[in-house]
C-alpha cells in the first residue's frame, strides 16, 4: 500500500546544480518570496567552473582542452511552488 501512494506524487520538489559531482567551484545566490499562503516564488542562480581542468575525466565546456581555465557558467532558476 505504501509503494502505491509513493506512486501518485507529481515529483518532488528540489533544486541542484547536476553539472558535475566533484572538482567544481560553485556559488549559489538564492531568493524566494511567499506570494500568498499556499505560492512561493523561487529564483536560484548558479555560478561556478571547473576547478582543475587538467585532471583525468574533469568535465571540461566545449571547445576547450585540458590546463585552460574554464570561463565561469551561470545557470539560474526559476520556480513557482503551490502547495495544496
Amino acid at each position: 500500500m505504501v509503494a502505491a501512494r509513493a506512486g501518485l506524487r507529481l515529483a518532488s520538489f528540489a533544486e541542484s546544480e547536476q553539472r558535475a559531482p566533484t572538482n567544481i567551484l560553485e556559488n549559489r545566490i538564492y531568493v524566494n518570496y511567499k506570494l500568498r499562503p499556499n505560492t512561493i516564488f523561487s529564483y536560484n542562480f548558479w555560478i561556478g567552473r571547473t576547478l582543475n581542468s587538467a585532471l583525468q575525466h574533469s568535465l571540461l565546456a566545449p571547445g576547450l582542452t585540458a590546463g585552460e581555465i574554464e570561463p565561469y557558467l551561470r545557470r539560474m532558476q526559476f520556480d513557482i511552488l503551490y502547495s495544496f
